[in-house]
């Protein structure tokens, strides 16, 4: 592992401050899917450690789709045949009017659906692909697209790239890489505030998609990692810039939350050294403790 950047430190000689105190900076919610892709297994079971626990099932076990990841592990799919569904996510997210998608991705091909929502008995979708090289996000209900956008950004480049989808009740809001998406092209702009309950989707599949009696097909090429799923919230910039860059998101630009110790446990540890106990572990296996 990289070396640790700690961006945060406070210390308070009060005892009920340190009894109250975690973090001031622990902004993003638990995510209610989050399908960390670390699994490689002799096994077809994809984990959802979200509070939904809507797990997946991988096409072929997951030992053929494991690869280094942005962080620890990620799954490449080959475009051809290789998903993951997890059906359960449609069926318990029918109500949602809000809500937030955020991953990371890497590919090098010009090619087709990264994830979707779909009817498998209806022509209604929502999804996102790449078109032209670039990031497509779509909904469409059975009677046309309510939005079609298109970030304006060449992401077939074969380098990692961070996506965050956020329907906040009144418009889509994209963040690529930790910052507000202002390059887009809006061409259909039918219901901007329409989302999940706007339609009735009981499919669900990383790397394909699902929909009017077509099964799987529309296959992408690529890597995905740190899948997750916000339901009913629409994250802020500050959650989505925790998400990218601290123990939510990568792991090279780590930040560790904190945790303060009494003035009287600090002298007990034979100096007056601090001792930093990382409480948020979202991304990693183990809790990191360091002495300062």
């Amino acid at each position: 592992m990289s070396d640790i950047n700690i961006d945060l430190m406070e210390y308070s000689s009060d005892a009920l401050a340190q009894a109250a105190y975690v973090s001031s900076d622990a902004t993003a919610p638990v995510a209610y899917t989050h399908f960390k892709l670390n699994e490689d297994a002799a096994s077809t079971a994809v984990d959802d450690t979200g509070s939904g626990d809507n797990d997946g099932t991988s096409v072929g076990n997951t030992s053929a789709y494991s690869v280094v990841g942005k962080i620890l592990d990620a799954f490449e799919f080959n475009g051809t045949n290789e998903t993951v569904t997890a059906d359960a996510i449609a069926t318990n997210t029918q109500s949602d009017t809000t809500g937030s998608v955020s991953w990371w991705q890497k590919t090098s091909d010009i090619n087709d659906v990264i994830w979707a929502w779909g009817d498998a008995d209806g022509n209604a979708y929502m999804q996102a692909n790449q078109n032209a090289n670039k990031l497509n996000v779509i909904l469409r209900e059975t009677g046309g697209q309510q939005f079609n956008f298109l970030v304006n950004h060449d992401v077939n480049d074969g380098e990692w790239w961070h996506f965050v989808v956020v329907q906040n009740g009144t418009q889509v809001v994209i963040y690529t890489n930790g910052a507000l998406e202002t390059d887009i092209t809006r061409s259909v702009t039918t219901d901007e505030g329409a989302w999940l309950a706007d339609a009735v989707f009981d499919r669900f599949n990383l790397a394909a998609r699902d929909y009017n009696s077509g099964g799987d097909a529309s296959f992408w090429a690529g890597t995905i990692d740190d899948w997750r799923y916000y339901k009913n919230t629409a994250l802020t910039l500050a959650q989505v810039q925790e998400i990218y860059n601290s123990g939510n998101g990568t792991e090279s630009e780590l930040a560790i939350n904190l945790q303060s110790y009494s003035e009287s446990t600090i002298k007990t540890q034979g100096s007056y050294s601090l001792k930093g106990v990382a409480v948020t572990t979202d991304s990693l296996n183990d809790t990191l403790t360091k002495t300062l």
